[in-house]
């Protein structure tokens, strides 16, 4: 349908509507996504149309709606692979029947591909913070999950160590549930170190987790040996 230009000008409208990040702007920005993947299927602009619509539902909560669509953009758009995976698998842990273990999958998807396109030249400068995000949901996940505490701990532990430069706040937060994460999987003097470290690191003024990090146990004064 149409003509010339006129579906470039329909996406741009409706990205328009989306960049605007209102309730009703996102609702329209949707369906207006969903009328242009109706009208032209088979248009170069169509996958970005169906990431977008995806978000628009994401961002207007919709996470069971929305999981599919981002899913589809991953397998159709390399390009696009990263970022969707990274709102699936925050959508499969945010809907009301959560599915950690899909989460954990597609967020460890999310890092790898995300990771990928950081190595390729004219990298875009956001790709850290995303990567960071990825791996610190991927945490989230796999602390929802039995007998994954260990794991989450490791996923955390790397947002700090990494991303501290690049994503701060997040950072600070994946320490606290580094530290978290291992007392409750019973590493308690590793958990008690992690906690001094958080609180060593932020100082009570400034930290966002202060108040909880005091209320975890303190590490031996003596340094802990590393296994052989």
């Amino acid at each position: 349908k149409g003509g010339g230009r006129a579906p470039e000008a329909a996406y741009h409208r409706c990205l328009a509507l989306y960049e605007m990040q209102k309730p009703e702007s996102l609702t329209q920005a949707r369906d207006e996504l969903n009328r242009f993947l109706k009208d032209y299927p088979r248009h170069a602009l169509a996958p970005k149309a169906r990431f977008y619509e995806a978000l628009s539902a994401f961002d207007l909560k919709d996470h069971a709606g929305c999981e599919g669509s981002f899913e589809k953009v991953a397998a159709e758009s390399p390009d696009l692979a990263g970022r969707a995976l990274l709102r699936r698998g925050q959508a499969l842990l945010l809907k009301d029947e959560p599915n950690a273990v899909a989460a954990a999958d597609a967020l460890a998807k999310a890092v790898e591909a995300l990771e990928k396109d950081a190595a390729a030249p004219g990298a875009d400068a956001a790709l850290p913070q995303r990567i960071a995000e990825a791996l610190y949901w991927k945490g989230e996940a796999l602390l929802a999950q039995d007998g994954k505490l260990l794991d989450a701990a490791s996923a955390y532990g790397e947002v700090h160590k990494r991303f501290q430069p690049q994503s701060p706040e997040l950072a600070e937060k994946a320490l606290y549930q580094m530290a978290r994460t291992l007392y409750l999987g019973g590493q308690h003097a590793q958990g008690a170190e992690a906690s001094d470290l958080y609180r060593k690191a932020y100082a009570a003024d400034k930290g966002l987790f202060h108040a909880e990090s005091e209320r975890m146990p303190m590490s031996s004064p003596q340094p802990i040996e590393a296994s052989t």
